[in-house]
């Protein structure tokens, strides 16, 4: 299943969108501390090369 990365720093915003695609059956990642984004895409794509 695919996991989709919502990324923003209104926090209300943020969860109304993960709750919604939840519900939807979708897996959620969420960040609300955008300089934390492109760290946390690295290590994804580090541990996927791993795979």
């Amino acid at each position: 299943m695919m996991n989709i990365l919502l990324a923003d720093d209104e926090l209300p915003l943020l969860n109304f969108l993960s709750r919604g695609l939840r519900s939807e059956g979708y897996e959620c990642t969420s960040i609300n501390e955008l300089h934390e984004v492109l760290p946390f895409i690295k290590k994804l794509t580090a541990n996927s090369d791993t795979r």
